[in-house]
Parts: structure tokens; sequence; C-alpha cells
């Protein structure tokens, strides 16, 4: 649109023109949004986990190192859990095949996005059902239709909290079996320090 002459917005319709900047506005912003995403936050989030594991393995092995060998062992499965809850895939980067993908990875994304892309469609449908009545609303006043929007908004709603029950009972059961391994080993290592010490 920036790089045509003058001349030819006498021809196009004012819609098209619109619709072509926010466009271009939409593509713009999404690339940001989304190398703010890639870099932003997990970038801090890494580094700072990193240095927190090697000063406490160094501080523990200093200390002692039989009590550490113990409790070394939950590092290896949070990895695991952690991997299977932020579903991470591995894809070869030429050939656009996945390399490794575990069968309940797989089966943990599957059942995470697909409750995850429910409660979208519900929130999205609620919310252009929202924003039609507050566009019309000397309509929908004028009708005494507003106890009728009401209903029907609130019944999409109702219709997305199963979605929303699936999803967050998977994050639940997934963030719980991951305490539920750190209590495991930190049990382990109180029962080798009261047996042996």
């Amino acid at each position: 649109m920036k790089q045509n002459d003058i001349a030819i917005f006498e021809y196009l319709k004012l819609k098209f023109i619109s619709v072509e900047l926010i466009n271009h506005l939409n593509l713009a912003f999404r690339n940001v949004s989304q190398i703010e995403d890639g870099i932003g936050d997990k970038m801090g989030l890494l580094a700072r986990g990193v240095a927190t594991f090697i000063s406490s393995a160094t501080f523990a092995f200093v200390f002692n190192w039989r009590i550490t060998l113990v409790c070394v062992g939950v590092g290896p499965v949070s990895v695991i859990t952690m991997a299977i809850m932020s579903r991470v895939k591995y894809f070869c980067i030429y050939q656009k095949f996945i390399i490794l993908q575990l069968a309940v990875l797989d089966q943990y994304g599957y059942l995470s996005s697909s409750a995850m892309q429910g409660m979208m469609n519900v929130s999205g449908e609620a919310e252009a059902l929202a924003e039609e009545s507050i566009m019309n609303v000397k309509t929908v006043s004028a009708c005494n239709g507003q106890d009728h929007m009401v209903k029907k908004y609130d019944k999409q709603l109702r219709n997305g909290r199963f979605f929303a029950i699936q999803y967050n009972f998977i994050n639940g059961f997934f963030e719980g079996f991951m305490f539920f391994q750190l209590y495991v080993f930190y049990a382990a290592a109180f029962l080798y320090v009261s047996q042996y010490f």
C-alpha cells in the first residue's frame, strides 16, 4: 500500500484502504509480539534456573555429598515432567520431520490444546455476541431484548465451562504430579538422613 502512487487512492474504496492498513498493522504487531514472546521472559527464567541449579548443587556437594546424590535424582524426572507440561517437541528445521515425540507428550498436548481451542472458540463467540449487543444497543433497547441477550451470553459462557474444567484439570494434574515427585525425593532424602546419620 505504501509503495503505490497517491493516484491509486482515487480509484480504491475507503473501506479497502482502511482494511489494508489494519492488515499491515496487525502483521507488524503480531511479529513484534512473537519476538517478544520468544525472547522476553523465557531467557531470564532460563538464566535464573541455570544459575540457581549450579549454585545449589555446588553448595550441596560441599556441605554433604551423600544426601546430594539422593536429591540429584529429582532433576531428570522434573525435566521430563516439565517437558511434557510444556509440550516440547523436537523438529528437524530443514526437513520438517518430527524427530522425537513421546506418546505421553503427544497425548497431553492434544488434550490440552483441544481444550484450550474449545475455550477460545466459545469465548470468541461470547465476545462477538457482547460486541454485537453493544454496537446495536439502541435496537436491543428498543426491542426490550436486554434480558434475552444476557441469557444468550450466559448460555454461551456456560458452553465453555466444560473446556475450562478439562483444561484446568489437565494442567492441575501435571502440576500436582510434579510436586508429588518432588516430595517423594524429599522423603527419600529424609529417610536416608534418618538412617545413616
